[in-house]
């Protein structure tokens, strides 16, 4: 996925500080009606960030993850 329109919250961004190195990747809390790099919210356990524009961020590249679903727990087994 590499276009902000297809995002939403809880999908990732991945950022690349350094050449072939992914270094971080926030969670997307909240997006304009128009999604921007400055209207993209974001999420992140460094600096306790939280509604951080996604514009803060000076990274050579972004790319962004998209979570299609996901495995219910196993109830426990009772026998």
């Amino acid at each position: 996925m590499d276009n902000l329109d297809q995002l939403e919250p809880g999908d990732f961004v991945q950022l690349m500080y350094r050449e072939g190195v992914w270094g971080h990747t926030p969670v997307i809390v909240a997006l304009g009606r128009r999604p921007t790099l400055q209207n993209t919210l974001v999420a992140a356990h460094s600096y306790d960030a939280d509604d951080r524009p996604l514009s803060s961020y000076h990274v050579l590249r972004r790319r962004y993850i998209h979570i299609l679903g996901a495995y219910p727990p196993k109830p426990p087994d009772r026998s």
